[in-house]
């Protein structure tokens, strides 16, 4: 509110009266908080592995070969969890209890990279989901109910 603010009254000192973009950013002002709470966090309690499956693999098992894969690369790390939704998974891995899992030859991006290709075949595409949101488990996505393995 701050930046429209400051744009609105730099418009108004210079003499400058198209103000349209600042009006069009009060308009959507519920979009931009949605966005603003979205992407901001004081910490990270998770890392999200956004899983895309294609059509011919069942959810479930890809979501626990996943999960074998990272104990297989990473050896054991407590906390992870998969959330089954309409497109694939999310493979959660808690980033507080694990940090010391993590190293130089052993961090997010590497797991990334060593999950795209050990699991190339089956999925349309593996990324690090950065903006925290994942389907809630026990709601419908697109007429799929999304929930938990462990």
């Amino acid at each position: 509110m701050a930046e429209i603010d400051r744009e609105i009254m730099s418009h108004a000192i210079t003499g400058h009266n198209d103000i349209a973009h600042a009006l069009g950013n009060i308009r959507n002002l519920h979009g931009l908080w949605y966005t603003i709470i979205q992407n901001t966090y004081s910490r990270k309690l998770w890392i999200d592995y956004d899983v895309d499956i294609t059509e011919e693999y069942d959810k479930e098992k890809l979501a626990k070969d996943v999960l074998d894969e990272i104990d297989a690369f990473a050896g054991k790390i407590v906390k992870k969890h998969a959330v089954i939704t309409h497109g694939g998974t999310h493979i959660l891995l808690a980033a507080a209890n694990n940090g010391t899992a993590f190293s130089k030859e052993f961090n997010p991006e590497t797991l990334l990279k060593y999950l795209q290709s050990s699991f190339d075949d089956k999925t349309k595409e593996i990324i690090i989901n950065r903006n925290g949101m994942i389907p809630l488990p026990g709601t419908m996505q697109g007429g799929f109910p999304v929930h938990f393995i462990c």
